[in-house]
């Protein structure tokens, strides 16, 4: 338990203050230190940070010895309120670089390594807004991969063939030095008597382009009856279910089906499909996402 005094503060009134449990605090127990009183903790931490302050005023990293032996440090990270200032802040006080200095120091690993460890987070975390700013700073960046759908939807309105397709990306790879699709392969999988998505794109509310595609359901529907099923699997069918859904993961809203065929007889298992849709390209999850593209072609086209 910690320590209490109580002081008499001024007439009729008494202040109880808690002084820091010897136990897990031996220093501050030592030095009779308060740990009620914000105040006090701000006091504190206000001449810790005096003390590592350097003759330009810039506060370097306070390093320090955890009770295990282990190396730690309070990194001063600095506020800014606009890109500019954030700049100014970084060059006066670079606390990424210490913070790099800090995880290479004691082990195998590089600084370069421990900076695209940093960089590879960034651009999960926020994937979008990592590539408007490659883009931006003059660095040809890949972007995403046209999936098999795309590109047949693509094929299908520029009325071009597969070797005509081969030819184009071929030069699209020599010029960025990456694939921009799948491979060809996947998309002779899908077949000519495919159902070609509708593709298309809009502008969010932070201007940013926001690519989707998707099949209507109704003849997306029609087609897995008549090249999936066989009238084998109709016989003694008491009822279908029809469950339409999404989830969204890797920066992307995926949209599927499911077609369940439920049998008269409880010994027959019940057959279920499960076929993508639909996708739309964007980093945020939200009612709105889902409606503006393609929630309601997609609604119209079950009518």
């Amino acid at each position: 338990m910690s320590a209490r005094e109580t002081t008499n503060a001024a007439p009729n009134e008494t202040k109880t203050m808690e002084f820091a449990d010897p136990i897990h605090y031996p220093t501050l127990a030592k030095y009779g230190f308060p740990t009620d009183s914000q105040e006090e903790i701000n006091a504190l931490m206000r001449d810790l940070w005096k003390l590592q302050e350097s003759e330009d005023n810039n506060v370097k990293p306070f390093s320090f010895i955890h009770s295990n032996n282990r190396l730690g440090m309070l990194l001063p990270i600095p506020r800014a309120s606009s890109q500019l200032l954030f700049k100014c802040a970084l060059k006066k006080n670079n606390f990424i670089s210490h913070m790099l200095d800090f995880i290479v120091k004691g082990s195998e690993c590089t600084k370069n390594d421990v900076a695209e460890w940093l960089l590879s987070y960034l651009a999960d975390e926020f994937e979008e807004e990592f590539m408007s700013m490659a883009i931006l700073n003059g660095v040809v960046v890949s972007p995403k991969i046209m999936n098999a759908e795309t590109v047949a939807a693509m094929c299908q309105e520029a009325n071009i063939n597969v070797s005509c397709l081969r030819s184009i990306l071929r030069y699209f790879h020599h010029v960025f030095g990456c694939r921009l699709a799948v491979p060809e392969k996947q998309v002779r999988l899908l077949g000519d008597n495919t159902i070609q998505p509708e593709c298309g794109h809009y502008i969010n509310e932070e201007r940013k382009w926001i690519d989707f595609w998707f099949k209507p359901v109704a003849k997306l529907l029609k087609h897995e009856v008549n090249s999936v099923l066989s009238h084998y699997d109709f016989i003694h069918l008491k009822h279908v279910d029809l469950v339409i859904g999404g989830d969204h993961g890797k920066g992307r809203f995926h949209m599927v089906k499911q077609l369940l065929l439920c049998y008269e007889d409880e010994s027959n298992p019940t057959k279920d499909f499960v076929i993508q849709h639909g996708q739309i390209e964007s980093t945020k999850d939200s009612l709105e996402v889902l409606k503006k593209p393609i929630g309601f072609p997609i609604a119209e086209s079950m009518a």
